[in-house]
């Protein structure tokens, strides 16, 4: 790890190094997104503890990462008894995806599939997520920023 004790010694490395600042930059925007996108599906401690509600599993089953243009395409439908009420499954695709195509300048989307997801996010489950899943993980975004670098140093 190269340490920095002023700005014109920072700008000549970053100067003679663009792919580690590169390399640098793409890993904190991984590390970003897979913590983001854990607080919505999940939670964790930025945004709701709870993650999406639970009720039957279904919504958070169909969390789902693009990267790129939106598609705005349906995802399939996971089937009964492929709900997961854990999230475990879309964490685990999703963090996929975003450790494979994640790139500087490339947008990545956290959609969800479930035709009542919006209604979630904007108070149909008010005991359990009276803020929404989304809406608080972004509202955090600093402090999940924040953490990922503490923890990248």
């Amino acid at each position: 790890m190269i340490r920095f004790t002023n700005v014109p010694q920072f700008k000549a490395v970053l100067k003679a190094h663009p792919l580690y600042l590169k390399n640098v930059l793409r890993d904190v925007l991984v590390e970003v997104s897979i913590v983001t996108f854990e607080s919505i599906v999940k939670g964790n401690q930025f945004g709701n503890p709870k993650g999406t509600p639970v009720q039957t599993g279904f919504a958070r089953s169909s969390w789902y990462v693009e990267s790129g243009p939106p598609t705005l395409q349906t995802m399939p439908r996971p089937a009964k008894g492929q709900w997961d009420k854990s999230g475990g499954g879309s964490l685990s695709a999703g963090t996929a995806v975003i450790v494979t195509s994640a790139s500087l300048g490339v947008p990545l989307h956290f959609v969800n599939g479930a035709e009542y997801a919006v209604i979630l996010e904007y108070g149909g489950s008010e005991r359990q997520a009276p803020h929404g899943m989304v809406r608080l993980a972004t509202a955090n975004a600093q402090a999940i920023l924040d953490s990922v670098v503490r923890r990248l140093k």
